[in-house]
């Protein structure tokens, strides 16, 4: 998988977890909220690295 093709997968990823944390907040379930939001931070810090050049 190529880069390009990488990055457009992970972004989806980061507005699908999106959803189901705001999902989650809406619902006053912070615990999962919070996990989620870990989640999102890690995908995240990949997509900065591949942005970066750092990631193989």
């Amino acid at each position: 998988m190529d880069s390009a093709a990488l990055l457009t997968w992970l972004n989806l990823q980061v507005t699908e977890l999106t959803e189901k944390r705001d999902h989650a907040i809406s619902f006053d379930n912070y615990g999962k909220a919070a996990v989620l939001d870990g989640e999102i931070s890690g995908v995240k810090r990949v997509i900065c690295k591949i942005e970066l050049g750092d990631f193989n």
